[in-house]
């Protein structure tokens, strides 16, 4: 089986979709299958319109073709349909999030452009994001019915054999739109790596915690802080008075292009609380942060939403309990499923701080679920 997969990007380590596709279409290499990918609107290419060659994952390589998101559109599909057929693919994975192809997430001629690549092979979607919050005010309700009209065009206009998505809430969502979709689990892009060096990674920790490690409750998150979702405030408010003889300390990994001022004016409420940002790192400090120093992770998003999260899914598969706030009330007639070891937070209930998981590593589950769904769909036996 010969599956190419087509996304917005692939900078390494600068796009969560991106090092997703690399990592899914490695570890189908891996596993005797040929897979390739393709970014056709990639933003970090700077003056380079088109890089080919090689990446990898864990030493597994995967060729990758890079399509510069300056290029005319009609330059990029004929590049990317002569490319595609050197390989002369079954499927065709498209991986969809709206702002990757478009920046305010209006993608309207992504259809007519990916008509352009015609041939002998079946369309697969995989939606990693629908829509922005339709609930959040008037304009986000009427950005998010021209995204999920886009969707809807897509759909009909290239009739994929299979569409997967990532959480219940999205399938439903999907589903009353008129298509038949399928729950596809996500997988981390932080390997859980137990062989690292230990002593290198040791020496960028900060001084003040590493030398007193049993001293600090310490709790993390990725990325950018999403203040609309969930502020905190239920969870910091638990440590505003003394919550235990430790010292409690939130931190931040990667970048924080969205929250940093929420961020901020929290320091000054919770004077109690030590915040950290410790800005982007390398895969093997990230995991070891979460393996030594990482007492709970933090997820600000919605619960019903987990399942799409990098963040939770490097959490699981590192162990580390997660809390994150409470069900969506505008959800609750959807009974949609929360994971089991979510903790949520609320301002009513007392808080105790959760235990160690064990470590829960899904690739290899998520790619033969993904196999076992091609093969159901195109009839192979």
């Amino acid at each position: 089986m010969t599956i190419i997969f087509l996304c917005s990007s692939l900078e390494p380590g600068k796009d969560g979709v991106g090092d997703y596709t690399r990592r899914l279409a490695c570890a189908l290499n891996k596993n005797g299958y040929i897979a390739a990918v393709i970014a056709i609107n990639d933003r970090r290419l700077g003056e380079v319109n088109i890089w080919e060659g090689v990446q990898t994952d864990e030493g597994v390589e995967i060729e990758t073709l890079r399509l510069s998101s300056l290029m005319p559109w009609n330059e990029r599909m004929q590049r990317a349909k002569d490319w595609i057929e050197k390989f002369d693919p079954q499927w065709l994975s498209l991986q969809y999030v709206p702002f990757g192809f478009h920046l305010k997430g209006l993608p309207f001629k992504l259809r007519h452009k990916l008509k352009q690549l015609t041939g002998n092979h079946h369309w697969h979607i995989m939606f990693h994001e629908l829509s922005v919050n339709r609930y959040e005010s008037l304009k986000f309700r009427l950005w998010s019915f021209l995204q999920i009209n886009i969707i809807k065009s897509l759909l009909y206009s290239i009739k994929p054999k299979l569409i997967h998505t990532n959480t219940v809430l999205y399938q439903k969502r999907l589903e009353e739109m008129g298509f038949n979709v399928t729950v596809l689990p996500l997988f981390s892009n932080i390997t859980r790596d137990v062989d690292s060096d230990d002593e290198s990674l040791e020496k960028k920790v900060p001084q003040f915690i590493c030398k007193h490690r049993e001293d600090f409750i310490i709790g993390t998150l990725f990325g950018s802080f999403d203040f609309k979702q969930w502020d905190m405030r239920s969870l910091l408010d638990k440590f505003n008075y003394r919550f235990s003889k430790k010292r409690v300390v939130m931190v931040s990994l990667g970048r924080m292009n969205a929250g940093g001022e929420c961020w901020e004016q929290l320091k000054y409420e919770y004077p109690l609380v030590t915040f950290l940002s410790l800005g982007e790192q390398p895969a093997a400090f990230i995991s070891y942060w979460l393996m030594h120093y990482t007492t709970f992770g933090i997820l600000t998003t919605m619960p019903e939403l987990s399942g799409k999260s990098g963040s939770y899914m490097a959490f699981k598969e590192h162990g580390v309990p997660v809390v994150c706030r409470e069900k969506t009330a505008s959800l609750q007639s959807l009974y949609l499923p929360v994971e089991n070891d979510l903790v949520q937070v609320d301002a009513a209930t007392a808080f105790q701080l959760p235990g160690r998981r064990q470590p829960v590593v899904q690739l290899e589950t998520v790619v033969a679920a993904f196999v076992e769904s091609l093969v159901a769909a195109a009839g192979i036996f």
